[in-house]
């Protein structure tokens, strides 16, 4: 009989000659058919998949692993307060997937989805690209294939407000993560993985090229991070992306039965116990997506995203999970030609917090060489090449700077 309770474990990892412990949840046995690995958020713990978990385990014959990053939850924190950054997260979720998941599990045929909230969105993207693992599919929770600079500049100044954590030694108690993250997620070095780049923003749909499997993104329609037209840009960056947009949620979105009922489908799993429905979901397209506006009814149990309780303050705070900042490597620089009028009024919008001059400066300059790619450092730039790719580093040296 499969397990039905979440049992919690201990994986050690050996890294710069050092033995550490990565802590994880467990529901689920060696022989299951699916295998989910659920990648939480830059602020967040394992803990914030423990419905998903519950329901996916319960609809199928699912194993789910949950884990809790360096410094977060259970999990030791680094000596080397210098080394929280992704590419060490990356590290210890390959050591956990080869070391333990895949090395005990029992069934050969069983298939292996990663679940990503928001910044583990991106490392679920990047698990993808290294294929070192035969992922089936990935589902991205509140996070698009890329991540405009205004969104991150925003959140940043959201956290600024005053709130009822006075230190950071406060809000780490609270969050049950170790002080030094807060402070290390604030350096440029922490997101040192592969992205490129425009005046926009981050893109990381060329992680997904060598990848066939289903990818599904659920999002909320107020999120500050995947806003509609950070989904509408994806559908048109890779047009095989499945989307779900939930009304009236926070970031991320909160799992629910019928939110993994809707990932089921797009993963095409088969339930373990099929469920009759007695009312209608009701679905609008969107962007080559779907929007929920109605309640569906589960054997007697009114569900319903727009329904979902809009998680508390601590979660409004996890809203950092994207505080990503750009690689201390020179990240590649990619110019749309085709881009359109219409982006420009966007991020010149005169809500945008950022002052007027820097940006009226930054968009005179970008909007005369629209025209010009740039293939990125291993290549020499043209002269006006050069001069906006010095323009764009300007621009993101700006955006970060605001977090101090």
């Amino acid at each position: 009989m499969p397990s039905s309770k979440i049992t919690f474990k201990y994986h050690e990892v050996f890294n710069d000659q050092v033995v550490r412990k990565i802590a994880f949840d467990e529901l689920g046995d060696a022989y299951a058919d699916h295998i989910f690995l659920c990648l939480p958020g830059l602020l967040e713990t394992r803990s914030t998949f423990s419905t998903f978990c519950q329901l996916v385990h319960s609809q199928f014959n699912a194993r789910t692993i949950a884990l809790d990053y360096c410094g977060r939850g259970d999990s030791e924190a680094l000596i080397s307060h210098s080394n929280y950054k992704m590419s060490t997260y990356i590290i210890d979720v390959n050591d956990l997937l080869s070391h333990y998941v895949l090395k005990t599990h029992q069934n050969e045929q069983h298939t292996l989805y990663v679940v990503g909230s928001s910044m583990g969105g991106i490392l679920a993207m990047h698990l993808c690209k290294e294929l070192k693992h035969p992922i089936k599919g990935i589902v991205l929770n509140d996070i698009g294939l890329s991540l405009k600079w205004l969104s991150i500049y925003r959140l940043f100044n959201q956290f600024k407000q005053p709130s009822q954590y006075k230190s950071n030694s406060s809000l780490a108690h609270s969050l049950r993560v170790h002080e030094a993250v807060i402070s290390q997620i604030k350096s440029p070095a922490h997101f040192d993985l592969d992205y490129e780049y425009d005046y926009l923003g981050m893109y990381f749909d060329s992680l997904l090229k060598a990848f066939n499997g289903p990818i599904l993104l659920i999002h909320s329609d107020q999120s500050l991070i995947c806003p509609k037209a950070t989904v509408a840009q994806s559908k048109t960056l890779l047009p095989r992306l499945v989307t779900l947009t939930c009304p009236g949620q926070s970031h991320p979105v909160a799992w629910s039965d019928e939110i993994c009922s809707w990932l089921a489908k797009g993963l095409n799993l088969k339930p373990i116990n099929p469920r009759t429905t007695t009312g209608t979901l009701h679905v609008q397209n969107f962007e080559g997506g779907l929007s929920v506006s109605s309640k569906t009814m589960l054997k007697g149990q009114g569900i319903s995203l727009k329904d979902t309780p809009v998680q508390c303050e601590k979660r409004k705070l996890l809203d950092l999970n994207t505080q990503e900042t750009p690689n201390h490597e020179t990240p590649k620089l990619r110019i749309n030609a085709q881009a359109q009028e219409e982006k420009f009024k966007l991020i010149t919008d005169t809500t945008s917090p950022i002052a007027p001059s820097v940006m009226e400066s930054f968009l005179m300059t970008s909007k005369n060489h629209l025209g010009i790619r740039d293939t990125g450092p291993t290549h020499p730039p043209s002269s006006e090449g050069g001069l906006l790719r010095k323009i764009l580093q300007n621009f993101r040296t700006f955006i970060f700077k605001q977090r101090h």
